[in-house]
């Protein structure tokens, strides 16, 4: 079956919650937190999220090599 590009849930959210896990009754991570949900039925609170398959999709449809490797210089260690 196809994956929806996006879902809805009724997870209380505050401002700048974007990215945020989201995951199923067996805390199982199943998707990131997107925002609000613009058309309201009803809900007070109706948000959306991305599911992660999605994602992982895109990812393999546009990039061959997966994710890039981090640069270590970007990540320095500090040492006290």
């Amino acid at each position: 079956p196809p994956i929806r590009a996006r879902f809805l849930h009724h997870v209380n959210s505050l401002p700048s919650s974007s990215g945020g896990p989201c995951f199923d009754r067996s805390f199982l991570l199943f998707g990131l937190h997107q925002g609000r949900y613009s058309i309201q039925n009803g809900h007070a609170h109706t948000n959306r999220g991305i599911p992660l398959l999605k994602i992982v999709r895109h990812i393999n449809e546009n990039n061959t090599d997966g994710l890039p490797q981090p640069d270590p210089a970007d990540d320095p260690l500090w040492e006290i």
